[in-house]
């Protein structure tokens, strides 16, 4: 069985990191952990104990002690091996501010922390070697951060990005007029900025919210978890996640199996792969 649990960012560190999340356990032979589509800015992610591998499109390949995971529009499976002890930063949706990117430059791509950030990757590998006993304390990864940010995202199309992943996100036409831009320049700015345009966006965030319900109340059936997730009706769920993630939401999601238990622990979506955290409320 794999645990998980997270501890949000201070206030200061708030609209550029999102959580610190951890992952840990012992890992079943055979078990392929699945990382569903999400608005994520991305997740630098540091394999404390055994190295896991990547399964995409048939292949497997192993992953570094350090590497970055974009903002999915699909889903990929990790393999987790022996002794898991993963643990990882997830950014927030438009922001990838700590690795001195754009979100949009980083969407879809899983690659090396040194090939990104190897300033970021350098401390982290220190932080690692000098952990105490072997022990890790998420908070006293925040003065790390704190150091390594360099705010370089569009602060416009990150406040957009945090009201259109939200179950009551407003048409984007709406959206623009409250922000002071046009449709047109909205859309635009947000493409450049997340790599997709506001719509795809949306579906992504509104797959994200029935995953996530379904992390946390695994008992819950699926017609509820859609009609709170915003889906018109089940059917709709069941296309997106056979699009999207591969297989039907029964299987995505794990129904009947438990791979991963959620920890609750400071925060109230204490989550990590596959259950990452929803965004920060907005203000």
């Amino acid at each position: 069985m794999l645990h998980s649990h997270s501890l949000p960012a201070p206030a200061p560190l708030a609209r550029h990191v999102e959580c610190v999340w951890r992952l840990t356990g012992q890992a079943e032979k055979d078990l392929r952990v699945p990382i569903l589509p999400d608005v994520a800015g991305a997740d630098v992610v540091l394999q404390l104990g055994e190295p896991g591998r990547l399964v995409e499109e048939g292949q497997v390949r192993p992953l570094p002690e350090r590497f970055v995971v974009g903002g999915l529009g699909r889903a990929l499976l990790l393999e987790p091996v022996g002794a898991v002890d993963v643990l990882g930063i997830h950014l927030p949706p438009a922001c990838a501010c700590l690795l001195g990117s754009s979100a949009a430059a980083l969407r879809e791509r899983v690659l090396p922390l040194a090939q990104v950030a190897p300033g970021l990757d350098a401390a982290l590998a220190e932080w690692a070697r000098q952990r105490p006993g072997g022990e890790v304390a998420l908070e006293g990864l925040w003065p790390l951060i704190s150091e390594h940010l360099r705010p370089c995202c569009d602060a416009l199309v990150c406040e957009a990005a945090r009201a259109l992943a939200g179950a009551d996100s407003p048409p984007v036409a709406e959206l623009a007029e409250t922000l002071g831009v046009s449709r047109r320049q909205l859309t635009r700015r947000f493409q450049d900025a997340v790599g997709v345009p506001p719509r795809d966006f949306v579906r992504f965030a509104r797959m994200a919210r029935a995953w996530r319900g379904a992390a946390t109340t695994p008992d819950r059936k699926l017609a509820e978890l859609a009609a709170e997730a915003g889906y018109a009706d089940q059917p709709h769920l069941d296309r997106d996640f056979r699009e999207l993630a591969g297989a039907p939401p029964s299987r995505a999601l794990g129904k009947g199996q438990r791979v991963v238990a959620t920890v609750e622990e400071e925060a109230p979506s204490a989550v990590s792969p596959p259950y990452k955290s929803r965004p920060p409320p907005r203000g």
